[in-house]
């Protein structure tokens, strides 16, 4: 037994460094405590960590696993700047790749992860975090369109919350998959914008879309369109819509609100396709109120009339028109004129015209409100009752100045719609006077107004002619607003203006066609202007026509050999300048046959020698004008040289010599002057 406690000792003794570090006492410790225990060399040791100092023997780690997108690193990369570990790119560096593709940043075992610059060939550029060769984390685009985004990019799509800018577009908000989703706003101008919902890109849910006219819509949105219920405001009609909308139209049940001159009228009912349909009922401003049923936007069958007095009174329609009725006093006129305006407009000679204008009010109406839309302000003025004659080719038939019901004259002067209804009826009157006078309106109506215009060519109401009118108005105004052709013949010829009197003639002709057979004609201010413009745009084709006529083309003569005739002196080839020395493939500058041409860019000249083999473009198109060239023309040929002779009709007043005639603001004599101006421009 000695022996063996002895040989268990040594046993004990020789595991000492393997006893149990948990208790921090060590077994020969434990046998002195307990002397009476022996201990079992059976049992065993507790794991002890072996650290590469107690053991005296160096331990490697274990390499990383590679990406297998590495092994093509020899036909991908040109070159790398940096470190390389297990023989890939590893910490920052320079990367060129064959495509040429550049990184610069921090690479990880062969793969872009961390913070880096990555530049694509075709100009995408990316700044921020990779994550394992993958764009991911905060980072900022710029694509190759120069449109930018920084933000949230996950798997190199914008994803998350980020800000988009594309030229004066910009974006704000929530991104999925690289399109915009969840609540942001949309900019495309200072003061257009969406601020609202959007999935996949399009507007979805609620929203709010103001455009630069500044008309505003807030409501729902499906698939980047009205859709559900919402409230539209357009500012510059001056209407408003509540209600249901489909696919961006207004459909089901809502509400319109309009204003004109000052009056609100509102439709409360259904709607299919943007017209009112079904039931549905109007109130007017007077508080007259109708209610029936809507079929396209027309009110058809049986309605109910509620005047502003409270009386009641059943009217049958028919294709929007009020059919005849044997009580006259049930015929009211529930457009926001009132019987009382009516008679007070119309008078006792034109009552007998009421019905028919309200059979075709909401022609009146349409027709009032699209004209007045020409005049910043909205407001309906009397050159607006020219155009309307003049664009229905109606002034063929009488001057339009003869249709006027009063000494009224002033094309500025505002017109009220029921002042306009007075003047369709006197129109109709004076035009077809053998006809009883409620059928000559619904022949005017039938035969034009509720036509297209068959005419129109006009360019002054135009955006870049309407500034024009004060200035020609200069003129207008001192001839008492009244003026004939002959009138506008001599203001040519005494102002000496450089316009032939046959093309004023062709220019007024397309709006009267017996002005070529009889120059006393009347015209109006908006034939007087347009006529005016449209010499000023006739001159200057025709410099350019004269000056390209003087130009021969280059001619070759022979091989080698090149020459330019230009107003009779020939060169050689050596003489002509490089520039004016054109291959057989290259367009030369200046046309000899069919017009004339200049290179001069923004040039209204450009454009009129362009537009030159087509003479109907002049009156059609608004596209050559330059504001600028007919405005300094004007000021400097027509409206100075007008300038000096009111100056001169001041003088002479002054001076009190024999009677002075005023013809278009011409200074003549009663003696000489006036025989001389008609004789000298009798055609």
């Amino acid at each position: 037994m000695a022996g063996k406690g002895k040989a268990s000792k040594t046993k004990i003794k020789d595991k000492k460094k393997s006893s149990s570090q948990t208790s921090g006492t060590t077994i020969k410790d434990e046998m002195i405590e307990n002397p009476d225990t022996e201990p079992s060399i059976e049992t065993a040791p507790e794991s002890v960590e072996i650290s590469e100092a107690d053991t005296g023997i160096e331990v490697k780690p274990e390499p990383p696993k590679l990406d297998p997108v590495t092994k093509l690193y020899p036909f991908l990369i040109n070159s790398w700047s940096g470190e390389c570990l297990e023989g890939v790119p590893h910490g920052f560096g320079r990367c060129e790749f064959k495509s040429g593709t550049v990184y610069v940043g921090n690479m990880s075992y062969g793969l872009m992860h961390g913070k880096g610059e990555i530049r694509l060939q075709d100009g995408f550029h990316y700044k921020g975090d990779f994550f394992k060769n993958s764009l991911e984390g905060h980072g900022h685009i710029t694509f190759p369109d120069d449109s930018e985004y920084e933000g949230a990019v996950v798997d190199g799509l914008r994803h998350g919350q980020g800000h988009f800018t594309q030229g004066n577009i910009t974006y704000t908000g929530g991104w999925k998959c690289g399109v915009r989703h969840g609540t942001g706003i949309m900019r495309y101008s200072q003061t257009s914008f969406y601020d609202g919902q959007f999935v996949d890109g399009k507007e979805n849910g609620h929203g709010l879309r103001q455009w630069d006219n500044l008309d505003v819509y807030k409501g729902n949105y499906k698939n980047g369109k009205r859709h559900g219920h919402g409230h539209l405001i357009m500012r510059n009609e001056q209407e408003e819509y509540e209600g249901e909308w489909i696919e961006g139209i207004q459909n089901g049940f809502g509400i319109n609100t309009s204003f004109v001159n000052d009056r609100k009228t509102i439709y409360s009912g259904h709607w299919l396709n943007g017209k009112r349909h079904g039931k549905g009922h109007i109130e007017y401003s007077d508080g007259s109120i109708i209610e029936g049923q809507f079929d396209n936007g027309r009110k058809v069958g049986s309605f109910n009339i509620q005047r502003s007095t409270g009386e009641s009174v059943e009217n049958k329609f028919d294709n929007d028109r009020s059919s005849p009725s044997e009580d006259q006093s049930e015929l009211e006129n529930f457009n926001s004129l009132t019987e009382k305006e009516l008679i007070s407009t119309f008078g006792d000679a034109l009552m007998g015209g009421k019905e028919a204008i309200i059979r075709n009010i909401a022609r009146c109406r349409e027709i009032y409100i699209r004209y007045s839309k020409t005049f910043m302000d909205k407001k309906f003025r009397l050159i607006h009752f020219d155009k309307i004659f003049l664009d229905y080719e109606i002034s063929h038939m009488v001057p339009v100045t003869r249709l006027y019901p009063d000494d009224n004259s002033n094309p500025l002067s505002f017109i009220l719609f029921r002042q306009f209804a007075f003047y369709l009826v006197n129109a109709a009157s004076l035009l077809w006077p053998e006809k009883e006078l409620d059928t000559s309106i619904q022949y005017l109506f039938d035969k034009y107004l509720n036509k297209p215009p068959s005419n129109d060519t006009g360019i002054l109401l135009t955006d870049e002619c309407r500034d024009f009118i004060p200035h020609f108005f200069v003129i207008w105004e001192n001839c008492e607003c009244k003026m004939t052709a002959r009138h506008l013949l001599q203001l040519i010829k005494k102002l000496q203006l450089p316009f032939k009197p046959k093309d004023a003639i062709t220019i007024m002709a397309e709006y009267d066609c017996e002005i070529p057979e009889n120059i006393e004609r009347e015209i109006s201010f908006i034939q007087f202007s347009e006529a005016m413009i449209k010499l000023i745009i006739r001159y200057k084709e025709n410099v350019v026509i004269e000056k390209s006529d003087k130009m021969v083309p280059l001619k070759l003569e022979s091989e080698g050999q090149l020459t330019v005739v230009q107003s009779g002196v020939t060169m050689s080839k050596t003489d002509v300048p490089a520039s004016k020395v054109t291959s057989q493939n290259t367009v030369s500058d200046v046309k000899c046959d069919s017009g004339a041409s200049t290179r001069a860019s923004g040039s209204l000249l450009q454009t009129i020698s362009n537009l030159s083999d087509n003479e109907e473009a002049i009156g059609k198109s608004t596209d050559m004008l330059n504001r600028r060239e007919i405005y300094t023309f004007f000021n400097e040929y027509v409206l100075n040289k007008w300038l000096e002779w009111k100056k001169i009709l001041e003088i002479t007043k002054e001076e009190k010599v024999e009677k002075i005639y005023d013809i278009s603001g011409l200074i003549v004599s009663s003696k000489t002057t006036i025989n001389s101006a008609i004789s000298e421009n009798t055609l």
